[in-house]
């Protein structure tokens, strides 16, 4: 956001809702701005409605900031803190199941980059990412992997999606971005590249399981091995379990999905040598 004209004061408004928003409390929920180089708790005036569609409101910003989003506050005097080697302990009576987390189990979500200007690559530099021990980067993640096509880097072209299917999304109809100097698109893979040897990372790879096939989704982490990114994390799609028409068309059941996915798993492991599988 910036100021084009005037000196008011103003506020910012953030809204989400369950379809396309990552939100699961707004216990602790913060407007956060960045100031440059820093995000700050620019503190909030309130929150409408709840964690499934609402909103929250910031009190009157005095100074500039470029970008806003939404954060969570630790409780007064308990910072947050993410350990090395954490331990998962579990609920159940069977002690078997408890067992030490990889240090790369936490990590960032990434999102295709869908707006003029964004690139892959532009988070190589970002502080953040760079200095908060993170390591793990979703490549392709979210509602939009279950449409992309690794291979341009953009979003599967509408008349050549499965059973006749039509996008519902206005972003998913975007036009191909214009191209780099280079003659490649914004989101290859050869850019996420940049930003993941960035932090040393470990991708978590998610394949579209919704409206592409085995052969070609096994074709892009041979590409990653041919770009030296690791191949150790891949996942299954992303969140079959909601009530859309194209999920249950292809997935009619979880038990469908189930046998999809020990078969799809089955034929990975014969040609790549994977240490873990997350299913969605």
């Amino acid at each position: 956001m910036a100021r084009t004209t005037g000196s008011s004061n103003v506020y910012v408004s953030l809204y989400w809702d369950s379809i396309a928003c990552g939100l699961y409390d707004t216990t602790g929920l913060i407007v956060a701005a960045l100031n440059g180089t820093t995000w700050k708790n620019v503190e909030k005036e309130g929150i409408t409605g709840n964690v499934m569609a609402g909103k929250i409101k910031s009190f009157t910003l005095t100074n500039y900031y470029s970008s806003f989003t939404w954060g969570y506050e630790p409780d007064p005097g308990q910072p947050i803190i993410i350990p090395i080697n954490p331990v998962l302990n579990t609920t159940t009576s069977d002690p078997s199941w408890n067992h030490p987390i990889s240090e790369d189990y936490f990590g960032y979500n990434g999102s295709s980059v869908l707006d003029e200007g964004q690139y892959w690559s532009d988070l190589s530099s970002n502080a953040v990412l760079l200095h908060n021990g993170i390591s793990s980067i979703r490549h392709n993640g979210g509602t939009n992997g279950n449409y992309w096509d690794w291979r341009t880097g953009w979003f599967i072209p509408e008349n050549e999606l499965p059973n006749d299917w039509f996008y519902l999304k206005r972003s998913h109809k975007k036009p191909f971005p214009d191209l780099l100097p280079n003659g490649t698109f914004v989101n290859e893979m050869q850019y996420f590249k940049i930003s993941n040897d960035a932090v040393a990372g470990r991708p978590i790879f998610q394949f579209n399981n919704l409206t592409s096939g085995f052969n070609y989704e096994l074709a892009s982490l041979y590409r990653a091995h041919e770009l030296n990114l690791p191949v150790k994390y891949v996942e299954l799609g992303n969140e079959f379990y909601f009530n859309d028409e194209h999920y249950k068309e292809v997935f009619p059941s979880s038990y469908d999905y189930i046998n999809y996915a020990n078969a799809f798993t089955d034929a990975l492991k014969s040609k790549v040598p994977l240490q873990m599988f997350r299913w969605r």
